[in-house]
């Protein structure tokens, strides 16, 4: 998801629209919006795009171990 994505999620989710209808207007599925929310709220269940969009990026930069290949 970009900044604007994000943006446009936080926006929706204080004006209390649906998962569904935030999900159309950034043309993405309602199970993205899902888990995004879900693993950037932030204390008291707020999301916040710019804290949201930082540990995105932590996220993304983190090595991740590869899977033993067949033996």
């Amino acid at each position: 998801l970009s900044v604007e994505d994000r943006a446009a999620i936080m926006v929706g989710l204080e004006a209390g629209l649906s998962q569904v209808r935030i999900a159309r207007s950034i043309g993405s599925s309602p199970s993205v919006v899902c888990r995004e929310t879900a693993r950037h709220l932030g204390p008291g269940g707020v999301y916040q795009a710019q804290d949201a969009d930082r540990a995105a990026q932590v996220a993304r930069c983190r090595h991740k171990e590869a899977a033993p290949g067949p033996r």
